[in-house]
């Protein structure tokens, strides 16, 4: 028995340390060019630039939005970026307050002013947002977003009017 449990012991220990193996340890230069790549998302946002919006995002992206049902990288995303594109001009400020990096991953917390201005004419939305972005490393070394989840804060949009 103690052999035995000794055998799984050091078998768990291998294994983990291959795992951990992988992992390197984030440097400066990783958290700048996650934060670059951040800085891309925010301006594709704000420009209406689908391609360069879909330039940042992992092939096996998900998008969770509020109220909404989860979307991969795919054509029921892109079209729910260009409904949004129609109706809404968007723009705020969305800062990074938790920027978290291990090995391949960062987990970027943020929290924000989220403007949607109606392309109608009508009111100007304006909501504090919060969510958090999940960046993945891909193997020729570009950080790109794999998930987003984002929700409003618990007092809502207002509209304002023009």
């Amino acid at each position: 028995p103690m052999r035995k449990r000794s055998a799984v012991l050091l078998g768990v220990s291998l294994v983990l340390g291959a795992f951990n193996a992988d992992a390197r340890e984030p440097s400066e230069k990783d958290r700048r060019a996650v934060l670059e790549a951040r800085t891309r998302l925010i301006n594709a946002m704000a420009s209406d630039d689908l391609e360069a919006l879909f330039a940042v995002l992992t092939t096996d992206h998900v998008t969770m939005p509020p109220d909404g049902p989860s979307m991969s990288n795919s054509k029921e995303l892109r079209a729910w970026h260009e409904q949004r594109i129609s109706a809404y001009a968007i723009s705020g400020n969305w800062t990074s307050e938790d920027l978290q990096l291990q090995g391949d991953w960062a987990i970027d917390s943020w929290r924000g002013l989220t403007i949607l201005t109606s392309r109608g004419g009508g009111s100007r939305i304006e909501m504090m947002t919060k969510g958090v972005w999940f960046w993945r490393r891909g193997p020729d070394g570009t950080w790109k977003l794999a998930r987003s989840i984002w929700n409003g804060d618990s007092q809502g949009a207002r509209a304002v009017q023009r």
